[in-house]
């Protein structure tokens, strides 16, 4: 049995109890629903659904013996806890709220696990990374977390959560920072080499 996935759900549930922990980090429109922190049954929830997730995803990949790239293990993430039941103290009433509270704590969540990773990969050679160069729509205002928050949304209760999909958009969302950032995608293959 593959114990990394087990790992990685763990390390991805403090990543959770971190961004819903600091106030800060939420848009104050989540606050009021009072995401749940230290419930031990939503916890194991959440490590049963990724691992399971990850099982999957992971018997999809040409090469099994490797693990998954964060752009994957980020989708997991945001594919989990978007399905998740149970993560508010008050559950959220989506037409009245006008947002997306658990698909945008998910968005988060997962977006910090893959910046950590990135940045990490890159510490020997660029300075760190602060966060992700989001597109701007043109034709409205609304933050592209917010429209994929709401895409997450729409997704999970038609049942059409694909994280595969959601993997590539992922991938995309870090080639464009890395392009912002004037670093050339191929440093990662000079990485792999070393």
């Amino acid at each position: 049995m593959n114990k990394l996935p087990d790992k990685l759900a763990a390390e991805i549930w403090i990543y959770y109890t971190i961004i819903v922990g600091d106030p800060q980090k939420l848009r104050p429109s989540i606050a009021p629903y009072k995401p749940k922190v230290a419930d031990e049954t939503l916890k194991q929830a959440f490590l049963d659904a990724f691992c399971a997730e990850y099982e999957n995803f992971a018997n999809l990949m040409d090469d099994k013996r490797s693990g998954l790239d964060r752009h994957k293990i980020a989708a997991i993430t945001m594919v989990c806890f978007s399905r998740l039941d149970g993560l508010f103290e008050k559950q959220p009433d989506i037409k009245k709220a006008k947002c997306y509270p658990q698909q945008e704590i998910a968005i988060h969540v997962g977006i910090a696990y893959m910046l950590d990773q990135l940045n990490y990969l890159l510490r020997k050679h660029v300075a760190k990374i602060p966060k992700y160069d989001m597109p701007r729509a043109f034709s409205c205002r609304i933050p592209y977390a917010e429209i994929m928050a709401r895409e997450l949304y729409l997704a999970t209760e038609q049942k059409l959560l694909n994280s595969i999909e959601l993997a590539n958009r992922l991938f995309l969302l870090e080639y464009i920072t890395i392009l912002n950032h004037n670093l050339k995608p191929d440093i990662f293959e000079v990485l792999k080499q070393h």
